[in-house]
């Protein structure tokens, strides 16, 4: 018992001591950052800034774990984020300046802060390894590599830059290249923070350089105001495609650099642009001479642009021939491959009838001029492969399907990573993926989450190399659909890359140029069900039904007096529909399809509806068919059809072109045969044929009279005569005898002449 507690008194007085040098004035800045034990003791200190120092006890399990989100992080009181690392890979006898931001979390002023750092006793060999120092946030338990102390105060929410040499990081190291896995340890008092990472270092080449595929994907944004006729696509596309964009922030990290593009045609499609021509103009309001003359109502005054096709901007114009320029110019020297127009979410079309998924996908090249492409593949949204999504690719492609692209995580796990290159059951040329590295290239969001991300591809890079260290191999890494990358992050991340001396550059299409020549069947596990939250909102229902909105659409735009503007906008958002993207939009989703779904709606052409009561055998009948869109039609057939024999419209068709807002009424002749109620069902009509619009809201009551209704009515005339010959007799009967009962008459004087 004695001896324990003198061992905790030593102990004691040694932490105590060592706490009193590092904040006395002038206290050497070789001050060694220790990890904080349970008692938050305050660091020890080192004779010198290179020197190992011992090792500290490690951290209890109560000090605080960080989470999925900030993995390789640990805060109490200092922030701490790396910047850069430089250089990515230090040759033999070459120092490594390591950059990161200190910040003051604690809300009370600190001093005496040190920065250092600290590799890890275990080796970075393997990629489970560097993936389980990555997530970790435990404190390094290996030598003190290399410490700076932090001049003056640091108060609360103020951060500083701080830069560390660290010298000849692979001296004395058994390998002859590799990573090392550090922490870089900040401490003031009981205040700490802590980054994993690592550093680069290479003495002697012992291995096959890697051949190293970075892709970036240029696909459009999964907005709805892109697509139709919305008030707010002009400012959408804009946001997409001009200065400062999404689109050109990745366009300005890329350029100069060894990276592979996989591009959406539609980027560098001209947009179909129609000016109102018709805004403003009167349709005139008659119909064919192939019916009888209508009787019109009085029309609209104008037509307004919101009924017409989307007129773009002249901003938005330039926006979008600018970007398109640079991407074609790009495709020179960025090594391309084509996704259908408007990237179709092939894996929710899978199982869907073929002609429904071709009906939804454009051509990919869709022959623009200038584009260097090399390749039409096809990419799942979640990566997946099967017999099912490979059968959707076909359907959608067609014979210019040349490839896939394939996430790693639906392939079978081997003990070294395999290379990217291989082929289905069906012989199409697969492009392997790796998921891990990819993730990280997606990081690149903002320069912090570059700069871990970079360190840590370049140690998971070193770990599949010495995996195989004799075999070449490529690893194609493709960065998510959505990224929205800091450029500076980006840039500096591909900057490293190309200084990795382990690793080459290739491209994605070198990649398919070794899947087709490669005999290995890659081993593709079945598609695993996923998330409500991260499913395709593109059912093979809903893609029915899109493609039935289409024909309603192309329909009433062969019968409009605007039709050659309203089609083009809603045939590009059902392509738009299609698209992987709005797996992560799903309200977005749901208003474009609402708004298509309107624009092909027939509402605006219809019969008026009315009962009639034809009390003959043949006769003429009424129709009334009414326009209530606020644009002309031309060239509707309209069709009667009666639902029962009873009755027949001796000539069923007319051809009828009606005003804006108007209505015309349409004689047909027709016969009855039988008594009853006969329903009539009218059929509006598109030149092609294409039913716009049919249902029975005309109903006849028939009751047809016959031969026997004409003797009928010549007894009845003949009746009406006699009685009114015998009534004449009667009345000059009467007469007579009034005059009898007066007396005679006297007759007047004869006139005699003499």
């Amino acid at each position: 018992m004695r001896r324990a507690g003198a061992r905790r008194l030593a102990l004691a007085t040694a932490l105590l001591g060592s706490a009193l040098a590092l904040g006395a004035p002038g206290t050497s800045t070789a001050a060694t950052p220790a990890r904080p034990a349970a008692s938050d003791a305050s660091p020890t200190t080192a004779a010198s800034r290179t020197a190992a120092s011992p090792t500290a006890p490690a951290t209890p399990s109560t000090q605080p774990t960080t989470s999925r989100a900030a993995a390789g992080t640990a805060t109490s009181g200092l922030a701490v984020s790396l910047q850069q690392v430089s250089p990515t890979v230090a040759a033999e006898g070459e120092d490594t300046t390591v950059t990161a931001t200190v910040r003051n979390t604690s809300g009370r002023q600190l001093t005496g802060v040190v920065v250092g750092v600290r590799q890890a006793v275990a080796s970075m060999t393997s990629r489970k390894q560097v993936a389980g120092w990555a997530a970790s946030s435990d404190p390094a338990d290996g030598s003190l590599l290399a410490s700076e102390s932090v001049a003056g105060a640091l108060a609360p929410g103020a951060s500083t830059r701080v830069s560390i040499t660290v010298p000849d990081v692979g001296a004395g190291r058994a390998a002859t290249y590799g990573t090392v896995g550090v922490s870089i340890d900040a401490v003031a008092g009981t205040a700490y923070g802590r980054q994993h990472t690592f550093l680069g270092y290479q003495r002697i080449k012992q291995y096959q350089p890697l051949r190293f595929a970075v892709a970036i994907p240029l696909v459009l944004d999964a907005n709805a105001a892109l697509s139709g006729t919305s008030s707010g696509r002009a400012a959408a596309w804009q946001a997409v495609t001009g200065p400062g964009s999404r689109l050109d922030r990745i366009l300005g990290a890329t350029e100069g650099h060894d990276v592979s593009w996989i591009l959406d045609p539609q980027l560098v499609q001209p947009p179909h642009i129609v000016e109102p021509a018709t805004a403003g103009e009167e349709p005139s309001q008659t119909s064919s001479t192939t019916a009888p003359t209508p009787t019109p109502t009085a029309s609209a005054p104008s037509t307004p642009v919101s009924d017409l096709a989307y007129a773009a901007s002249s901003a938005e114009l330039s926006d979008r021939e600018e970007l398109a320029a640079r991407i074609l110019a790009g495709t020179a020297q960025h090594p391309t491959v084509l996704l259908p127009a408007g990237d179709p979410d092939i894996v929710a079309l899978a199982g869907g009838p073929t002609d429904t998924v071709r009906s939804l996908v454009d051509d990919a090249s869709s022959g623009v001029a200038g584009l260097h492409a090399t390749a039409d593949v096809a990419w799942p949204a979640d990566g997946s492969w099967s017999g099912g999504v490979e059968a959707a690719a076909r359907a959608a492609y067609g014979p210019s399907l040349e490839g896939a692209l394939v996430d790693s995580r639906w392939t079978t796990s081997t003990p070294a990573t395999p290379t990217a290159a291989h082929r289905s059951a069906d012989d199409l040329p697969l492009v392997v993926y790796d998921d891990t590295d990819s993730t990280l290239l997606g990081a690149a969001t903002s320069r912090t989450a570059a700069s871990v991300a970079t360190q840590q591809l370049v140690a998971d890079t070193a770990a599949i190399v010495t995996e195989r260290p004799g075999t070449t191999r490529t690893v194609a890494v493709v960065a998510p659909r959505a990224l929205d990358p800091d450029p500076t992050g980006l840039d500096r991340m591909l900057d490293a890359l190309d200084e990795v001396p382990w690793i080459s550059p290739a491209s994605l299409t070198s990649a398919f140029e070794e899947a087709r020549a490669d005999t290995g069947v890659a081993r593709v596990a079945q598609p695993q069900e996923l998330p409500a939250a991260t499913r395709s909102p593109l059912t093979p229902p809903v893609a029915a039904a899109i493609r039935a909105d289409v024909t309603s659409v192309r329909a009433m735009a062969s019968v409009r007096d605007d039709g050659t503007t309203f089609a083009p906008p809603w045939q590009q958002a059902a392509v738009r529909l299609a698209a992987a993207s709005w797996r992560t939009e799903r309200g977005g989703f749901a208003v474009l399809r609402t708004a298509l779904h309107a624009a092909g709606s027939t509402a605006g052409l219809e019969v008026s509806p009315r009962e009639v009561n034809f009390l003959a055998d043949s006769g003429r009948v009424q129709i009334t068919v009414v326009n209530t869109l606020r644009i002309g039609v031309h060239d509707v057939t309209l069709t009667l059809r009666p639902d029962n024999p009873r009755l027949r419209v001796d000539t069923p068709r007319v051809v009828l072109r009606i005003g804006a807002r108007s209505r015309t009424t349409v004689t047909f002749k027709v016969t009855a045969y039988a008594a009853g109620l006969v329903p009539i069902t009218t059929t509006l009509s598109a030149p092609d044929g294409t039913v716009i619009r049919s249902d029975a809201p005309v109903r006849i009551r028939v009751s047809p009279t016959g031969h026997w209704i004409y003797w009928v009515i010549g007894v009845v005339a003949a009746g009406l005569l006699v009685a009114g010959i015998w009534r004449g007799r009667v009345d000059r009967r009467r007469v007579d005898r009034r005059r009898g009962a007066r007396g005679p008459v006297a007759e007047p004087d004869e006139d005699v002449s003499p």
